[in-house]
């Protein structure tokens, strides 16, 4: 109850979280609320949102990065969002992963488990890739928690939105490199895209 009341006291009025930079949405479903920047729930110092679900103990991590260094794909991505977990949880081990899809876009599903805070923990990391950008939704429950747990977090994993449209926008080289390549201007997509 008093952990429930302190992320109540923590949370932001916004239901929506949004980066136009980036074309990333999430419209936060019922019960899952954005935590103040300063709140002190719980340790995310690379998350561009935090949130948290005080019905059942849930948390959450939104990740996003543009050209993380030796990152080559989803799947390397998705463990860079385990190792900045795992420095801050015990017994971190991985369950196991599966092919999701984010916007109509490629992405891979990772099902954990950590200890914090003294709990066993039920995670789940939901990771895409746009082009250069990577993102990454991490979100845990008590496993031994609020029997909607699970669901909560399946609901704020769908939530997540990326649009590729709004994040380029119609002057864009990435977006003329493509419509060159399309009309067959190969040496031009080049020059707008810096291939």
């Amino acid at each position: 109850k008093r952990t429930g009341e302190r992320t109540l006291a923590d949370a932001l009025p916004e239901r929506r979280f949004a980066d136009e930079a980036t074309g990333l949405s999430l419209d936060l479903p019922p019960g899952w609320v954005l935590l103040k920047s300063e709140s002190t729930l719980f340790m995310a110092p690379q998350a561009r949102a935090r949130l948290a679900h005080p019905e059942t103990g849930g948390f959450a991590a939104l990740l996003v990065e543009s050209l993380p260094p030796g990152i080559a794909d989803v799947d390397a991505f998705v463990d860079r969002a385990v190792e900045a977990r795992r420095a801050l949880v015990s017994g971190h081990r991985e369950i196991g992963r599966a092919t999701h899809a984010v916007s109509g876009r490629p992405a891979r599903r990772l099902q954990a488990a950590w200890t914090e805070g003294g709990a066993e923990q039920a995670a789940t990391i939901l990771a895409t890739q746009d082009a250069w950008m990577y993102y990454a939704l991490a979100a845990w429950v008590p496993a031994k928690g609020e029997p909607g747990g699970p669901a909560a977090v399946d609901a704020l994993l769908g939530a997540l939105q990326l649009r590729l449209e709004h994040a380029l926008g119609e002057g864009s080289a990435v977006v003329g490199g493509i419509e060159a390549v399309r009309a067959g201007r190969i040496r031009e997509a080049r020059h707008l895209v810096c291939l």
